[in-house]
């Protein structure tokens, strides 16, 4: 072993009230989801440092210790002496780089998952709008990818970055138990082994809208019937194999999935040939009431038609805990990322690790002919969230475009394989990895 681990803190954006106290055990640490945003990317470390028997604190909040005597808190989880903590911790934050928080008298780390992809125009004097600068006291960057875009402290400094090994994007998923073999005609099956054997909330459209609480199924308490969201509503009665995943980065206020969802509930086609749609909302805290908003929205859209589209063709879904992961690659064969999604570099190696295809939405295409270079043109739209105004430039995705990525999602699902071998189980990172990286990174 050639390194060792400094006295860790770990922080995550999540709601006021959700946590009882201001420092607890990282193991306290309950994720809204763990497939994709921050809350998946704390996971990761929170599952290797528990296999490595490593104590170590979560913050909820870490912006509220305000005073040396306040860190008496952090020391009690940590069994050591306040004097022994002062000065001496290393703070880890994870999310979007707009919600990065510090804590006083400690080392700030930011591990950073993503970089803006689409060019900001700021309106607001709020620094933090863009999403490129952090707060002064952050000294390092980890980050996951080279490509991404280097950020900037408040002030004229760049911090200095440090690489994460890419086994830190999927060393979760390969703890996951990889499920027996699925056949993916037996839907209804896999729907069953995500929903009793792993942690699988499933909720429709009208049920959110409606106030009505995920369902959720447990070991110990299976569902003799789990939701139908596998039968399609086709015109020959016959079933489509599997559910559209579409990951919805909520902190991204100029995504382009509302507008995918808009076409897919007003226009016929895709959902009268039996297309369903799962969506998966992550970096969702303190957005909560803007993607309420959204649902009722597309739930009133959907009423408009008069059919039952919300109740039984759109879903929400939430991986809670570790899942078979052979049945969710049979459940959702195929995901629409937004190309423009700061995450999507991230999102996507999840993705492919678990067996599921990736088709982007967005993604710059060749002219051909006069309505793809129509297509082409870029508009700028105006967004205002809790970091400021500001002007940002996104494609033009026409109803055509949206019509067509998602009819190359049903082929795409279509072609699979007529079943899903168990994944491949590998060893995640060792106690030994896990100290020489953060040692050499810290």
């Amino acid at each position: 072993m050639t390194a060792t681990l400094p006295r860790l803190v770990f922080s995550v954006p999540n709601e006021l009230g959700r946590y009882g106290g201001a420092a607890l055990g990282l193991h306290a640490f309950r994720p809204d989801q763990i497939m994709f945003g921050g809350d998946a990317q704390l996971s990761v470390f929170a599952g290797a440092l528990e296999r490595a028997k490593i104590v170590s604190a979560f913050l909820p909040h870490p912006e509220i210790f305000s005073h040396a005597t306040s860190f008496e808190h952090i020391a009690h989880v940590l069994r050591a002496g306040t004097s022994d903590i002062l000065h001496k911790l290393t703070h880890v934050r994870f999310g979007p780089a707009a919600d990065v928080r510090v804590l006083k008298f400690a080392r700030n780390f930011y591990v950073q998952a993503g970089h803006t992809r689409r060019d900001e125009v700021r309106v607001s004097g709020n620094l933090f709008a863009t999403g490129r600068v952090l707060p002064a006291s952050v000294q390092k960057v980890l980050r996951y990818e080279r490509g991404q875009e280097k950020l900037f402290c408040l002030g004229p400094e760049i911090p200095p970055v440090g690489e994460l090994p890419t086994e830190f994007m999927v060393d979760d998923i390969n703890h996951w138990p990889s499920g027996k073999r699925v056949d993916r005609n037996d839907l209804r099956s896999a729907a069953q082994m995500c929903l009793t054997e792993g942690k699988l909330e499933l909720q429709s459209f009208s049920e959110f809208a409606s106030n009505i609480s995920f369902t959720t199924g447990s070991e110990g308490s299976p569902l003799s019937e789990p939701p139908n969201f596998v039968q399609g509503r086709r015109q020959d009665k016959t079933s489509i194999e599997a559910s559209i995943a579409i990951p919805y980065n909520l902190a991204d206020a100029a995504s382009l999935v509302p507008d995918l969802l808009r076409t897919y509930v007003k226009y016929l086609g895709p959902s009268e040939a039996g297309l369903n749609i799962t969506v998966f909302p992550f970096n969702g805290a303190h957005r909560s009431a803007d993607w309420t908003r959204f649902v009722r929205e597309i739930a009133t859209l959907a009423e408009r038609r008069g059919d039952q589209i919300c109740r039984s063709q759109l879903w929400i879904a939430k991986v809670k805990g570790p899942v078979p992961r052979s049945a969710l690659a049979v459940m959702f064969p195929v995901a629409i990322v937004d190309d423009g999604d700061p995450e999507r570099g991230w999102t996507e190696v999840r993705l492919r690790k678990l067996g599921i295809q990736v088709i982007r939405l967005g993604e710059a295409q060749p002219e051909s002919g006069e309505q793809r270079a129509q297509d082409a043109m870029p508009r700028y739209r105006e967004i205002e969230d809790g970091a400021g105004q500001r002007v940002v430039r996104v494609p033009t995705v026409s109803k055509i475009q949206h019509m067509e990525v998602l009819a190359s999602a049903i082929a795409r699902a279509h072609r699979g394989g007529s079943s899903v071998r168990a994944l491949e189980d590998r060893q995640g990172l060792t106690c030994d990895d896990l100290l020489q990286t953060f040692g050499e990174l810290l």
